[in-house]
This record gives C-alpha cells, structure tokens and sequence, in this order.
C-alpha cells in the first residue's frame, strides 16, 4: 500500500455501484514486481485498474536455485521414522525420514528463499476412494451475489484492509517498530516476518495469512468484514493471467469461528466447487490431536462470475467457501489440491536412484536446466540387465511428461504412482521393461511448480 488515500477510476464497478476508498488505498489494485497480477491493463475494473510492469522474457530471476546449491535441512515435523503408515478419519498419513535434499528450496521473484510450507516432511497422501461431494444448494449462488450486491449499497460497513500482500511492504511491521522499542526479529526457522502483526493479539480476531513458502500462491488478502475476507491470487508464470491453483497459511484462528473466503480472480467458466467438490485443509493441532491430514472441507461453497471486468471483455470468477475452525491458535493450509512441490519431486527421485535395485531399471539425468535455472529431470527406465545393441534396438519408445501445467498436482500424483510401477518388481512391470524404453519427465515446468 503506497501513502495516503486512493480512488479508483469513475468507470470501475463491482457489482452496480463505484468502488470508492476515501483517505485510504483501493485494496484490489495491484502493481508488483510480478509482472502482470491479473490479467490486462484496463481501468475498467478495481483489479484492473493499476499500470502493470510488463514481464518481459526475462524470467532469470524468478525462480533460481538457492545460493550455491548447499545443503538444506528440511525441519521434521515428527520424529524420524523408518517405516510407518496410519489411517485417522479417513486420510492416510505417511510419515518417512528426513532427508536432505542439495539446492533446495528454491527462488522465486520475491528474491528471497523459500522455505517448505510448515507441515510435516511428508505430510499425506491422497486417500485411494473417491473423495465425498457436497449436496448443492441450488439457491446458493444467488444468495451470494445478493450479499455482494448490499456490500455496496452498505459500504459503510466495509473494512477494505489489506491484510496480506505476498510482495508489498507490511505497513503494519512499520507501526509496530515505531510503538515499540524492541526491533522486530524475522522468525528462527528463516521464514518472513507476518505481514499482518496484530497490536493486541488477544482480542483482534484478524486472521494471519502466509504465501511466502514452496509452491504457495496467495498475493493479497483484504479483509472485507471481521469474518469475511477477498483473496486474489498470482496467476501462473509466463501465462496471460492464468489462475487456479491456491496454496497458503491461515493462523490467529478462534475455536469456534466460521470465516467466509471469496477467491475472486479465478478465469475457468467452470469448476468442480460448482458441482460440490471442497477445497483441501490441513489442521496443524487437528493432525496431532486425530492424525488428520490432508481433507476436503468447507462449507457455503459455490463458483459464480463476478462482476470485474478482465481486458478481454469477460468477467472473473468468484470461489467462495466458508470454513470453521476448531482450535484456538491452530495454523491451517488451504489448497486447491495434494500439494506436490520440486521438493517432493527431488526427494522421490533421489529416493528411488538410491536404491540398489533400481541398478538394472532406471537412469536418472537432467534433461535441461529452466530458464529460472532449475533443473528439469528425465527418467530413462528398461532393462538394463540387458543393454545389447541388439536388445535396445528392438524395444519401442514411450514418452510421458507431467505437470506442464503447474497447478495441477494430481498429475504429480499419478506420475509417481506409475513410476511406482514401472520400476517396480511385478511381472507386469519386468515385461513391461523389456519390450520398451520409458523417457519420462516427471516435472515438465518446475519454475511454475516452485
């Protein structure tokens, strides 16, 4: 947020009425170093309405490899553990050793590292049923474009404050530092100082988000009521705008509330949280209290066009949901899917290059390094027991790549079940070996990933 007060253009809208922020800033412009927040650079609309530094193709400095490729100790959430697996309400969680992992976690335009997001090594997996849907109030929908409608017409009401900016300075650390005596000391384990610090933290129910971690992506909350907040998100890297994938942290949560989230920059006509499907949470205290890990939940879900106009001419899409929270103090994850990071990625593939019976059944190498400078891996699995000319001459070649499209993680998912296979002992597997050569790519577009 820039000094003094902000108004946005005549000509933009949400809704019927003028978004207008006397002696304050329009919490919905966006202007960062980013590139292009949302798509176009129209003033026809509040998340339009700011000059966009254009991206260029100079995308070196997004995501590049942490300084010098030393060695990371990722922190362990639970103790270390050979082997052990557990099913608690449904969800399975794995739990497997620490590992260190060289050059990671990565980059990214914030030009800061980025540590893993605080969940344990290897949080969960996805469960192996069909995951439940929610019945749809067909009446829903409406019922939300009303609530959006009074909110202009009862503007008074309405906080506007920007609560969290993944790229912004934190006006709040500045306040902070001038009512207190102490300088404000970023946290032990290396993670950025909260953007939101609360001068009275035991009756300001304000929610604490964080973005600033492996694959996260939440650019800016602005808190609407005490309850009730706008997320809008950073779309995809090197993409006209593109937006689906979600991932952040929300902390300072009351045993007892429900919170409403609009995700309002969403561009898919579309979606599955139409047709019931919830977003997934994760629980810090719920996970040591159950064993609960990854989960669908949510409540008060729907997806409907808003009314903020894109460049194009067409209009965003809103995701709103409603979740409650059990615990007083609880740090809880939000995704739109099982999170997969580079991270996963450079364990899994370590993981299976260290096992001395993969000698005879996969090459590892890098295929290239991203314009970011990460290394993009490819995987060669046959037989190499038998590497003749002869015998490599016959077999047939078969190419698969996953995650060019860096949100959806499931595609990560199904990759490593099919590596899971085909490196695997059946005799499925060993024929399988035999007759072709593998050249997979398991993580085509690892800087949109990171």
């Amino acid at each position: 947020p820039g000094v003094g007060g902000a108004q946005l253009p005549p000509s933009s809208s949400y809704g019927t009425g003028s978004w207008q922020f006397p002696n304050r800033v329009d919490p919905y412009s966006l202007e960062s170093p980013w590139g292009a927040v949302v798509e176009g650079s129209g003033r026809t609309s509040a998340l339009d309405s700011a000059k966009y530094k254009p991206l260029g193709q100079d995308t070196t400095a997004l995501c590049k490899p942490n300084g010098g490729g030393a060695a990371i100790r990722h922190k362990e959430a639970e103790p270390e553990v050979s082997v052990r697996s557990f099913r608690q309400g449904g969800w399975i969680n794995a739990v497997e050793p620490s590992r260190e992992v060289s050059g990671l976690p990565c980059r990214t335009g914030t030009d800061s590292a980025l540590p893993c997001a605080a969940l344990p090594a290897s949080c969960c997996v996805p469960p192996a049923w069909d995951e439940p849907m929610l019945e749809q109030d067909r009446n829903l929908m409406h019922d939300m474009m009303l609530h959006d409608a009074r909110r202009l017409s009862e503007s008074a009401a309405v906080i506007n404050e920007v609560v969290y900016d993944a790229v912004d300075p934190s006006p709040f650390h500045a306040r902070m530092q001038d009512d207190s005596a102490t300088p404000l000391e970023p946290p032990p384990d290396g993670a950025p100082l909260p953007y939101y610090i609360s001068a009275d933290p035991e009756t300001d129910t304000t929610l604490v988000f964080e973005s600033r971690f492996e694959s996260g992506n939440l650019r800016r909350a602005v808190q609407v009521y005490e309850y009730e907040y706008d997320l809008v998100l950073r779309p995809d890297i090197n993409t006209k705008g593109h937006t689906q994938w979600f991932y952040f942290s929300i902390s300072n949560t009351r045993r007892g509330s429900r919170v409403k989230f609009n995700i309002i920059n969403l561009m898919k006509e579309d979606s599955l949280y139409g047709e019931g499907m919830q977003p997934l949470v994760h629980s810090a205290k719920e996970s040591v209290a159950a064993g609960t890990g990854w989960h669908r939940s949510g409540e008060l879900i729907t997806y409907y066009q808003n009314n903020i106009r894109r460049k194009n001419g067409k209009y965003y899409y809103t995701l709103t949901f409603t979740l409650s929270f059990p615990h007083d103090a609880d740090t809880v994850h939000v995704a739109h899917c099982y999170p997969y990071t580079y991270s996963d990625l450079q364990r899994y593939l370590d993981s299976l290059a260290a096992d001395p019976r993969m000698k005879h059944r996969m090459r590892r190498r890098t295929l290239c390094h991203t314009l970011a400078g990460n290394a993009c891996d490819l995987v060669t699995v046959t037989n190499f027991a038998d590497d003749s000319a002869e015998s490599m001459g016959k077999r047939k070649g078969v190419v698969i790549s996953a995650r060019v499209h860096p949100g959806e993680t499931n595609a990560s998912w199904m990759m490593k079940g099919l590596l899971d296979f085909i490196t695997g002992h059946s005799l499925d597997a060993k024929l399988l070996r035999s007759r072709f050569v593998f050249k997979i790519v398991p993580m085509l577009n690892p800087d949109g990933v990171i």
